[in-house]
């Protein structure tokens, strides 16, 4: 009943909503309801849905925590992510990334227009060459980082593996960020411990180690 907008709220939603100022005015339990929610309005932020968030039970969530429908109709839980995960449900993030669309749709374009199968399960990652363009922080199409902040990166770390870009890519987002810097310095030896040298071992040991 009440209508979607930004900045849409209840009082708001009285006047513009007649099938709502009705109920209001009408059932005692939704009077009671609204007038409750007009003294909590505000204090949360905003409502909005996990881009990727998946959430996974045993049993129908209906039986398990209250659900709604967003805006495009999508079934979504009216919980936080926290409390979602104290009832015991799984919340999986499930990513999807562009790119790799893009290069299916390339090597199928290759090999209907040309002929040519493209092994991409079987590319070479430890080629010198692709990794150059990284290295200098010019034009880097060849391997996964296209922000100018992240070829700066590529710059100073000086990458010489896949399993760096990873590494970097990895430190790339709101918290391990601040690390960077220090990461960096460890790789040139600027810093001197066991942990980096330990750390750098793996990343050249195992792609997956970061």
């Amino acid at each position: 009943m009440i209508p979607f907008d930004l900045k849409m709220d209840l009082t708001k939603a009285l006047k513009q909503s007649p099938e709502f100022k009705e109920a209001y005015s009408t059932e005692e339990v939704t009077r009671e309801l609204i007038d409750t929610a007009l003294i909590l309005e505000d204090i949360t932020r905003n409502a909005s849905v996990h881009a990727a968030g998946v959430v996974i039970g045993d049993q129908p969530l209906v039986n398990l925590l209250p659900l709604k429908q967003d805006e495009s109709g999508t079934l979504v839980t009216q919980y936080a992510m926290n409390p979602v995960g104290e009832l015991g449900l799984l919340k999986m993030d499930f990513l999807g990334l562009k790119t790799l669309t893009v290069i299916r749709n390339t090597c199928e374009m290759v090999k209907r227009t040309h002929g040519i199968e493209v092994p991409i399960d079987h590319l070479p990652l430890d080629r010198p060459k692709d990794l150059r363009p990284a290295q200098s922080g010019g034009n880097a199409r060849r391997v996964p980082i296209g922000i100018r902040r992240m070829r700066d990166l590529c710059r100073k770390f000086q990458i010489s593996s896949v399993e760096h870009i990873t590494a970097l890519v990895a430190l790339y987002r709101p918290g391990p960020m601040e690390l960077i810097p220090e990461f960096i310095k460890r790789r040139h030896g600027e810093i001197e411990s066991n942990t980096s040298t330990r750390c750098l071992n793996r990343l050249r040991a195992k792609p997956t180690g970061f």
